[in-house]
C-alpha cells in the first residue's frame, strides 16, 4: 500500500475483483481532460475505458466528527488529499474504489463529552487517502476542554511528492481570562481547539486549519479543510469559530449557535460543539451534539477531449439551422464546424482539406448557414475548440456526421390580442424555428415587439 509517501514514475496498479457495483461518476471536462469523480460513499468499481492504459487519480479521506464538550468541544480533522500521477491501467479491466465516509460527530450528553468519530479512508489502486480524525474532549475535571483533531496519519502527497510535515496538528484548547459577555457569565472564556486541515494547523482561537489546494481540474479547489472548534462567548470571542478551507464546517458558539458539517466530497471536518461556563450550558448543548465530517472523494482523469453528441440540423427556406449542446470543458473557447454537398468530404481522412466555419463563443451553441440551395442536402461535423496546458488551441474530434435541406418554408406570425393563441403542427413536420419578442420597457401598449428577442429550435409532433 502506498499512503502519504511520496510517489513518482510509473505505478503498476494491481487489479481489482469486479464483484461492486459500478461506481456512480460526475463527468466534466477540462483541457482535454476527461474527469470522472465519484463522492458516494463506500465501495464500487471503475472500469477502464477502451483505449485508456494512463491515469491520474486524486483522493480525499472523510473528514472527523467534530466533539461535543461540556464546555467547548475541538473540531474534526480534514481528509488526507493524496495525489497520484500516471498509473498504469489496463482498458476493459474494472478497478476497485472506495470513498471515505465522514466521521459522525460526538453525541451531545450531560457527561464530559464525546469525541468525533474519525472519517474514514478513501482508496483506489493500491493508494490510500486516510480520514481526517476525530474532534478531542478534554479530560481536566471541572474545565472540559477539548482539542482539535489531526489532519491526517500520514503526510499529504502532491505531484509524487510529499509536503515535509507528517501530520498537522489540532489547536490546543484554552481558557481566557476575561468576562464572558452573555448570561450565564462566567470569569474565562474556554474556546475548543480547531481541526486540523490537510494543509495547516488547527488554532488554539477555534479556527479549522486550511485544506490543501489542488489544480486537479486545473482550476484551484481546496479539500479537507478542519473544522471549527465550539467558543464560549466574549466581546472578544462573539462569533463562532469558522471551519478551514476546503469544508471545514463552522463551530458551535455559546448556546445557540450549532455546529456545521464538513462539505461532502471535499473531505470537510464537522464542527464542534459545547456550552457556555461549563455545565450552565448542558441543558441546551446536550440535545445537540458535534457536527458530522463531509465524505471524501476518489477522481480519475485522463485525456480523452470531449466529442459533442447529437447536434441538430434543420432545413428552413435558403438556410440550414445548426444547433448542438454546449460544451463541458472549462476550457472551452469556441467551435469549428466543416460541411459539404458531399458526405465522403466529411470523412475523417479528408477534414484537412475543408475550412472550418469559426464560432468563437462557448456559449454560443447555434449557427445560421444562409444563401443555400433549396432541395439540395447540407451534411455537417461540429467540434469544441479548447486550450490545452500549454495554452494552445485544440480542436477536438469531430461529432458524427449529420444533415438537412433547406426547403420552402411557411413563415406564422402572430400579433398582439393578450388571448392565448395556438399553432398546429403541420404533417410531415417534426422541427419549428421559433422567435419570440417581448415588449419595450416603459411603455403601456405601443411598444410590442421592440424588447428582447429569444430564437430556438424546438422539436414538435405533427
Amino acid at each position: 500500500m502506498l499512503a502519504g509517501l511520496g510517489v513518482s514514475g510509473v505505478i503498476t496498479s494491481a487489479v481489482a475483483t469486479a464483484t461492486n457495483a459500478t461506481c456512480d461518476v460526475e463527468v466534466s471536462y477540462s483541457r482535454g481532460f476527461k474527469i470522472e469523480t465519484i463522492t458516494n460513499p463506500g465501495v464500487c468499481d471503475w472500469t477502464a475505458p477502451a483505449g485508456v492504459s494512463q491515469i491520474d487519480a486524486q483522493l480525499v479521506g472523510g473528514g472527523g466528527g467534530g466533539a461535543y464538550s461540556a464546555a467547548a468541544g475541538g473540531g474534526g480533522g480534514g481528509g488526507q488529499y493524496v495525489r497520484l500521477n500516471s498509473a498504469s491501467v489496463t482498458p476493459g479491466t474494472s478497478y476497485q474504489v472506495e470513498v471515505g465516509a465522514g466521521g459522525a460527530g460526538g453525541a451531545g450528553s450531560s457527561s464530559q463529552g464525546n469525541p468525533g468519530a474519525d472519517g474514514s479512508d478513501s482508496s483506489f489502486v493500491g493508494v490510500t487517502a486516510f480520514g481526517g480524525e476525530g474532534g478531542k474532549v478534554g479530560t481536566a475535571t471541572g474545565n472540559p476542554l477539548g482539542a482539535g483533531g489531526a489532519a491526517s496519519k500520514s503526510a499529504t502527497v502532491n505531484f509524487g511528492t510529499a509536503v515535509p510535515q507528517a501530520s498537522w496538528a489540532g489547536g490546543t484548547a484554552q481558557s481566557v481570562v476575561g468576562t464572558t459577555n452573555i448570561s450565564p457569565t462566567c470569569p474565562n472564556t474556554r474556546l475548543g481547539g480547531g481541526g486540523a486541515g490537510s494543509g495547516a494547523v488547527g488554532s488554539s482561537t477555534g479556527v479549522g486549519g486550511a485544506g490543501f489546494v489542488s489544480n486537479f481540474n486545473f482550476q484551484n479547489v481546496t479539500y479537507g479543510g478542519g473544522g471549527g472548534g465550539h467558543r464560549e462567548s466574549s466581546s472578544t470571542y462573539n462569533t463562532a469559530a469558522t471551519g478551514g478551507a476546503g469544508g471545514g464546517g463552522a463551530g458551535g458558539h455559546a448556546l445557540a449557535t450549532l455546529p456545521q458539517p464538513g462539505t461532502d466530497g471535499l473531505g470537510g471536518g464537522g464542527g464542534a460543539r459545547g456550552g457556555q461556563c461549563g455545565a450552565a450550558g448542558l441543558g441546551s448543548a446536550s440535545t445537540h451534539g458535534g457536527a458530522a465530517g463531509g465524505s471524501g472523494q476518489a477522481a480519475i482523469r485522463y485525456y480523452s477531449p470531449e466529442v459533442l453528441s447529437t447536434p441538430t440540423a434543420v432545413g428552413l427556406q435558403s438556410r440550414v439551422e445548426l444547433q448542438w449542446t454546449k460544451s463541458q470543458d472549462i476550457f472551452a473557447t469556441g467551435y469549428r464546424i466543416v460541411w459539404s454537398t458531399t458526405q465522403s468530404d466529411l470523412a475523417d481522412g479528408s477534414l484537412s482539406s475543408r475550412t472550418p466555419i469559426t464560432v468563437s463563443s462557448k456559449d454560443t451553441n447555434f449557427y445560421s448557414h444562409t444563401t443555400l440551395t433549396n432541395g439540395l442536402t447540407y451534411y455537417y461535423r461540429v467540434a469544441t475548440a479548447f486550450t490545452n496546458t500549454a495554452n494552445q488551441t485544440i480542436i477536438s474530434s469531430y461529432s458524427d456526421v449529420f444533415s438537412a435541406s433547406p426547403a420552402m418554408t411557411r413563415t406564422d406570425v402572430f400579433s398582439v390580442t393578450r388571448n392565448t393563441q395556438y399553432f398546429t403542427v403541420p404533417q410531415g413536420v417534426s422541427w419549428i424555428e421559433v422567435e419570440s419578442r417581448g415588449a419595450g420597457a416603459h411603455s403601456t401598449n405601443g411598444g410590442y415587439g421592440t424588447g428582447g428577442t429569444v430564437k430556438a429550435l424546438v422539436p414538435v409532433i405533427p
